[in-house]
């Protein structure tokens, strides 16, 4: 599954989990009204998270005491005098509900700008200024906002991308799905949880890099300045991507994230038996945590292998090979040298 977060300047515990390797992006808040959050107050987050591999999106609160044109000439702005591109990685979010937590909705009915007219004709003049915009909403407050809207604007809106936010009593991976509203067919990701807010991807990561990232899953390299002794790799035809582990050993530990198809990561710590095997990973300072590759006498859908940094007498490369065949839950057969290939 793949984990989006989103946060706004004022949450940097949510900032700081978001660095913790089991999230795939972050949606910062760049503002509402005539005024900057993120791009703001926080400025350096852009590059942290970038620096960390995240895939990085703005939202926009459409804030109903403003015109939707005194929205967008804020967002051209900023825009123009930063050279943003608001169409790349995860883009940028509409976020179509009250303009802050404690107002009621006679309070909003009050504001200048309530209603649907506001909202459609911000998406509108984001369209026309070439910012394809996406829309997050929750049911409740999107059926309030857009009550006598015609089908018409509910029909203009659907073509932008949905992130909807509604919280499952129990939500259960890969099989609890949002509440659809307005007139959306599908979405793209949503907001299961809130405080800290969780949001998935609605599709595979090779969807959500081919999407989102320019196709490519982003690799994960060694951490500078050290020596690793074990490369993990995810096999290109898994049909189960493995769990990320906060321990290792037969415990198992507790499921803090999935290791993706492709995705590779590099440790110093193995833990090894007959039942099980599991490569402590780290990436810079921060450990992502633990992943088996063999499991209760039985292989995952990872391959641990070790690095070897001894050159041979002829030039050519040293691979170290370890593998376990098992049949019936039990190893039959293991493999266990350094081989050099023929010339």
């Amino acid at each position: 599954m793949i984990k989006i977060l989103d946060c706004y300047s004022g949450n940097s515990r949510g900032f700081a989990e978001a660095l913790n390797g089991t999230f795939s992006g972050i949606i910062f808040k760049a503002g509402q009204g005539d005024w900057l959050d993120v791009p703001s107050i926080k400025p350096d987050w852009w590059k942290i998270a970038g620096d960390k591999g995240l895939l990085r999106g703005w939202y926009w609160v459409c804030d109903s005491r403003y015109r939707s044109s005194k929205h967008v000439d804020k967002i051209k702005q900023w825009r123009d005098e930063n050279n943003l591109d608001l169409n790349a990685e995860l883009g940028l979010w509409s976020d179509v509900e009250y303009p802050y937590m404690s107002m009621t909705t006679a309070e909003y009915w009050k504001t200048p700008y309530a209603g649907h007219k506001n909202v459609v004709d911000f998406h509108y003049l984001l369209e026309t200024n070439g910012i394809n915009v996406g829309l997050y909403s929750a049911d409740g407050v999107y059926n309030e906002i857009m009550k006598g809207a015609s089908v018409a604007d509910h029909d203009y809106l659907a073509k932008f991308r949905m992130w909807p936010a509604n919280y499952p009593y129990i939500y259960i991976p890969g099989v609890s799905r949002p509440r659809m509203f307005g007139r959306w067919a599908t979405w793209t990701f949503w907001q299961y949880h809130g405080n800290p807010d969780y949001s998935e991807f609605n599709g595979t990561e090779e969807q959500f890099y081919e999407l989102f990232g320019g196709g490519a899953v982003p690799p994960v390299d060694p951490p500078p300045g050290e020596t690793m002794n074990y490369k993990i790799t995810v096999n290109a035809d898994a049909t189960e991507e493995p769990n990320i582990r906060d321990t290792g050993g037969a415990t198992l530990g507790n499921d803090i994230g999935n290791f993706h198809k492709g995705q590779v990561g590099y440790g110093t710590e193995i833990l090894e038996s007959t039942l099980y095997r599991c490569l402590k990973v780290t990436q810079g300072a921060d450990v992502v945590g633990w992943i088996y590759d063999f499991w209760n006498g039985n292989p995952t859908y990872a391959t641990i292998e070790e690095i070897v940094d001894v050159p041979p007498v002829d030039g050519l490369p040293v691979i170290h090979i370890h593998q376990l065949y098992s049949a019936s839950g039990y190893p039959d057969l293991v493999i266990d040298k350094d081989w050099t290939p023929n010339a």
